[in-house]
């Protein structure tokens, strides 16, 4: 969902911005704590600009979307050296927002 969309309660949902994006990255490879919050108040501002650049520099931290990324590479080089005229971007897997708010929703409550 993006800006001015609605989820199923009604409220207003929020894209994730790159900053966003980011954090989830950290977090999900144990850097800075177990949550977001926590993450947000062990790295300092220095710290996270610092990874911003490390992976402006050399990519996204999730070790699946270099495999794929890689893979694609492989592919696309394949194509090409077979004659094909195929470019990087039909290799590339197409990333599209799943909306999984109900299960969510369901998981919480079954989780109190």
């Amino acid at each position: 969902m993006g800006d001015g969309q609605r989820d199923q309660r009604g409220e207003r949902s929020k894209k994730l911005t790159a900053t966003d994006e980011v954090w989830h990255e950290l977090v999900l490879h144990g850097i800075g704590g177990r949550t977001i919050a926590e993450a947000k108040t062990r790295i300092s501002d220095h710290e996270l600009r610092a990874w911003i650049a490390y992976r402006q520099l050399r990519g996204s931290l999730n070790t699946v979307r270099a495999i794929e990324h890689g893979a694609a590479l492989v592919a696309f080089a394949t194509n090409r050296a077979s004659g094909g005229t195929a470019v990087l971007e039909d290799f590339l897997v197409e990333r599209t927002p799943v909306d999984d708010s109900a299960e969510l929703e369901k998981a919480m409550r079954e989780w109190k």
